[in-house]
């Protein structure tokens, strides 16, 4: 016979039951919860010291490294470049000046040549129209196009390189325009070992008028640098048309940067050094030789001592 008291007595203690399971299990959960997180806490914290000793420790090493980096660079590049000259193309940054410090600590002669990229213009733009003048008079049809400053620029490139030239037209007639400014230089006793580009990069990639230079002087086999005291982060020199075997080096103001100028015009192998997109490497390593427009310089012959009378 169905008890309907044995049956709610029933379900009652069935409640109590899962009643006091909840509740006795949430008192176990809370408590385990609390240590679990507890650990989780000490365990955080104990990383956290071990990371922050580590760093301590690493920044100190760091200090260690740049302070003998900075002491040492000055001596490793001190007269590595003595007897030669380099011109240095500026503009009103501070990039020429470090440009002009690192290369005479190297020992090399600096040649300072600025660029009147307006008049440069004005000049470009009437050969240009005369060039054409003369091809229309001569039966030419069709569209012509000029690259003006390219001639000019093959042209310095050849003057500046080569000590022997008796005569340099074209550098006197920009000269003479106003085009360049440069010092008097006594040609015959003066080896130009390369040229440093130290003109603001252009903000998009193009091929600005020092740039050109660069080119035709790497196309002689003599170093053409491009250098920035910032990161040239936003300037892919890899982009440009027609440039091949130009090195770049960014943060020149620093150790490595100075280095990596000094190692290039000695002969280290062209590239793209620093902090930049697609760079090679942090710096350039620096050779044991010096080369000159890409050759290794030989060594004098030693005079040969007078062979002494023999008497009878």
């Amino acid at each position: 016979m169905y008890n309907l008291r044995y049956h709610i007595a029933s379900l009652a203690s069935v409640f109590i039951a899962l009643a006091l399971g909840l509740v006795l299990g949430g008192l176990i959960v809370d408590d385990s919860t609390g240590s679990s997180n507890q650990a989780i806490v000490e365990s955080l914290q104990a990383d956290f010291a071990a990371v922050r000793e580590q760093s301590a420790e690493t920044q100190k090493l760091n200090d260690l490294l740049n302070s003998f980096v900075s002491e040492s660079v000055p001596a490793s590049i001190h007269n590595q470049l003595e007897g030669y000259a380099v011109i240095v193309i500026r503009d009103e940054t501070k990039t020429a000046d470090v440009a002009s410090q690192i290369l005479a600590q190297a020992g090399a002669s600096v040649i300072p040549v600025s660029i009147n990229t307006a008049k440069l213009a004005e000049a470009s733009k009437e050969r240009a129209t005369a060039a054409a003048k003369e091809a229309a008079e001569k039966g030419h049809e069709g569209p012509l196009e000029f690259d003006v400053f390219a001639d000019y620029a093959k042209a310095l490139a050849q003057e500046w390189t080569d000590h022997t030239l008796i005569e340099r037209p074209i550098m006197d007639e920009l000269i003479q325009d106003g085009i360049l400014e440069m010092p008097v230089i006594d040609w015959p006793t003066t080896q130009v070992l390369g040229i440093v580009d130290a003109v603001a990069p252009p903000e998009t990639a193009e091929r600005t008028p020092s740039i050109a230079l660069l080119q035709e002087v790497a196309t002689l086999g003599f170093p053409g640098i491009l250098v920035s005291t910032d990161t040239m982060e936003d300037f892919d020199i890899t982009k440009l048309d027609n440039v091949t075997n130009i090195s770049a080096v960014d943060e020149l103001d620093s150790a490595i940067g100075s280095y990596s100028l000094v190692a290039l015009l000695k002969g280290a192998e062209p590239g793209l050094y620093g902090t930049m997109r697609n760079a090679v490497s942090t710096f350039a390593l620096m050779p044991h030789e010096l080369k000159y427009a890409g050759k290794p310089i030989p060594e004098p012959v030693p005079e040969a001592e007078p062979t002494p009378e023999v008497t009878q």
